[in-house]
C-alpha cells in the first residue's frame, strides 16, 4: 500500500507546468508572426468531466480576466481508471484522454486553421507535453516516440451530426476552438512509498 498519496491530476498538472515553462514564449511568438499580435498569457490546465468544462467557460465569460486567459488549454478529461497492483514499482497503469485547445475563428479554411492555430501554437504544445511526460519523474517512458497514444488533430472541434464527408456542422465547446485529441495515452505512474 502506499503511504503517500497518489493524486493524478496534480502529477500531470506539474508535467503542465514543465510544459508552460517550455513553450509559452515560442507560442507567444509564434502566434504574433501568424496573425500581427497575441493573446496568449499562460497555458491554462483544466481537469474534470466534459460537462464541468463547458459550465466553467461560460462562467469565465462573464469575467474579461478569466475570458482572456481560457486558452491556449490543456484538459484531462475525466473519470478515468487507475490499474493498481499489476506490478511492482507501479502505482498505476492509466489510459487518458487529454485535449490540447486553441481559439480559432469559425470561418477559417483547413490551411488556415494549420497556418494560425495547429502549426504556431497547438502542434508545440503537444511535442512539449509529450517530452514533459517521458522526462517526468513519474511515467515510465523514457522517450516521447515510446508514450503510446492516438492523436487527432480535430478542426472546428465538433460531435454533433456529421455535415457532407466527416466535418459537424457545430462546436463541442461555446468557444470556435481547434484541438488536438489525445486518447489512449497510456502511462504507468511510478511508485513512491514515502
Amino acid at each position: 500500500m502506499t503511504t503517500k498519496p497518489v493524486y493524478i491530476v496534480d502529477l500531470i498538472g506539474t508535467v503542465v507546468q514543465a510544459v508552460i515553462e517550455d513553450v509559452l514564449a515560442t507560442i507567444q511568438a509564434n502566434e504574433t508572426a501568424a496573425l500581427g499580435s497575441t493573446m496568449i498569457t499562460t497555458i491554462n490546465y483544466q481537469y474534470g468531466h466534459f460537462r464541468e468544462l463547458i459550465v466553467t467557460l461560460g462562467q469565465w465569460d462573464t469575467n474579461p480576466a478569466q475570458r482572456m486567459g481560457k486558452y491556449p488549454m490543456i484538459y484531462v478529461v475525466q473519470d478515468f481508471v487507475e490499474h493498481r497492483g499489476k506490478l511492482a514499482g507501479v502505482y498505476a497503469d492509466l489510459s487518458l484522454q487529454v485535449l490540447i485547445c486553441h481559439q480559432t475563428e469559425d470561418d477559417y479554411k483547413i490551411t488556415d486553421r494549420y497556418t494560425n492555430v495547429f502549426k504556431p501554437v497547438l502542434y508545440p504544445i503537444y511535442y512539449s507535453l509529450m517530452k514533459n511526460l517521458a522526462l517526468s519523474n513519474m511515467t515510465f517512458p523514457s522517450s516521447p516516440d515510446l508514450i503510446s497514444h492516438d492523436k487527432w488533430d480535430r478542426s472546428f472541434w465538433g460531435t454533433s451530426k456529421v455535415v457532407g464527408s466527416g466535418g459537424t456542422d457545430r462546436s463541442v465547446l461555446n468557444d470556435f476552438v481547434d484541438a488536438i485529441d489525445i486518447q489512449n495515452l497510456q502511462l504507468k505512474i511510478d511508485y513512491q512509498p514515502c
